[in-house]
């Protein structure tokens, strides 16, 4: 077994072994889990774009090991949805704005979101060349942990006129963890199956930093 072998598999040991205590009701195994996932996510350059596949796996069982511990339960009618929060990782592909990828270059992902408006906008800023774009989508309910999201129209700072959306454009966001500054939510259009939704992983950002 190579390198790589080796080190996925130790890494597999150890993920096995905190699902293991946490079946024993640990209360340190998300903060592990946590730490853990926190250290993977920065190896793997801005939003994950320069994730390799060994991290991709890695950071896809930490996650796993979160979603088993969730603190929120029904997290999509919670008020700790709301929020400004921004990207630190995604495993989305092909590159598109929903990763901070705009052609060459790449940028800060964030997510403001207000279910008491129904709501959200997805934001993408660039430093240099100075771009903004947001997302404005319709929010609705879908269970107790999907929030359904309808694009109604996106616009940016190189652009005068938005671009309006039929209402077919549609994504399910499941949210698989939530608590007071971490957010884990598998994204997907509602005709692709569970296993083909996409990870997202975000923080809360104080207001102050929504400038």
């Amino acid at each position: 077994m190579g390198t790589v072998g080796k080190q996925a598999g130790n890494f597999l040991n150890i993920i096995g072994d905190l699902l293991r205590i946490q079946g024993e009701s640990s209360e340190y195994v998300p903060e592990i889990a946590k730490q853990r996932l926190g250290d993977a996510m920065k190896k793997c350059g801005k939003n994950g774009v320069k994730a390799t596949k060994e991290a991709r796996i890695e950071i896809a069982e930490l996650v796993k090991v979160l979603e088993a511990s969730t603190p929120t339960r029904k997290p999509a009618y919670s008020e700790k949805m709301n929020g400004y929060w921004r990207l630190l990782y995604t495993d989305f592909s092909p590159a598109a704005p929903s990763s901070g990828q705009l052609g060459p270059f790449i940028g800060d992902v964030f997510q403001d979101l207000d279910g008491r408006a129904n709501v959200i906008k997805n934001i993408l800023k660039i430093g240099f060349p100075k771009i903004e774009g947001v997302l404005v989508a319709k929010q609705r309910i879908k269970d107790d942990v999907t929030w359904e999201i309808t694009f109604d129209y996106v616009y940016n700072s190189f652009k005068t006129d938005p671009k309006y959306f039929d209402g077919k454009e549609i994504r399910l966001w499941e949210i698989t963890y939530l608590d007071q500054d971490l957010r884990i939510m598998r994204a997907r259009r509602p005709e692709s199956s569970r296993e083909s939704a996409f990870i997202f992983v975000l923080t809360r950002e104080e207001e102050k930093l929504k400038k």
